[in-house]
């Protein structure tokens, strides 16, 4: 307003007033008195202007935790972000080491291929070397590949003895009644002691002896 413009203006340029010397009978407070206080420097619009100007110091305040905010906020956003490119990235790299595999093995298979067309580059017939075939332990005869029909796994029991009168009861029973009786009782020898035994059954050291030498001997 105008009158505010006015004490603004006149404040900045106002001296000291005249004041002139008084007498306070004892026992009395006149009101005038307190303006005696409101000199210059020490008027009621300096008090009034800061009471004006605190809520810039506290939206000062405001400023600086609202800063302080902000920046805790970005740190947290940054680590986010750190984590989300660091699995971005582990992924990636999982998936050229796979791709990276898969080129590897296809280009092996390859090489394998080239290597047998080169083998026959010329497109002639060969004829079977069966002598060849059995002298190798990894060619067709002993090792087929299962890529070329052949699994065997599928005949694994192609060569399993299945007989009746060895894999079940019946079958063991009538197979020891066709055996003749003379097979049966058995007559074993008793081997000789090749050392000297005494009569109480012991064997001697220097039979012992005898038998080591012998061994060594053959």
């Amino acid at each position: 307003t105008l009158g505010t413009q006015t004490d603004y203006r006149d404040g900045e340029a106002q001296t000291d007033p005249y004041s002139p010397e008084y007498i306070v009978r004892s026992g009395s407070v006149p009101e005038i008195l307190t303006l005696a206080t409101l000199t210059w420097e020490h008027c009621r619009v300096h008090s009034i202007l800061s009471d004006l100007f605190f809520p810039c110091r506290l939206q000062k305040v405001q400023m600086e935790v609202f800063k302080k905010l902000l920046q805790r906020r970005e740190e947290n956003q940054n680590e986010l972000n750190a984590m989300r490119l660091n699995n971005h990235w582990q992924n990636h790299q999982k998936a050229k080491e796979e791709k990276i595999g898969k080129i590897q093995h296809d280009c092996a298979l390859m090489l394998r291929k080239l290597i047998a067309k080169r083998k026959n580059w010329m497109g002639k017939l060969e004829r079977r070397d069966i002598i060849r075939e059995y002298n190798d332990f990894a060619s067709q005869t002993y090792a087929p590949l299962s890529r070329i029909g052949f699994f065997p796994d599928n005949n694994s029991d192609y060569y399993a003895v299945k007989n009746y009168y060895l894999n079940t009861f019946a079958g063991l029973c009538e197979l020891e009644k066709s055996v003749p009786p003379s097979v049966f009782p058995l007559k074993i020898k008793a081997p000789k002691p090749k050392c000297i035994i005494t009569k109480t059954g012991y064997i001697k050291r220097s039979g012992r002896l005898e038998v080591v030498l012998a061994q060594v001997h053959q």
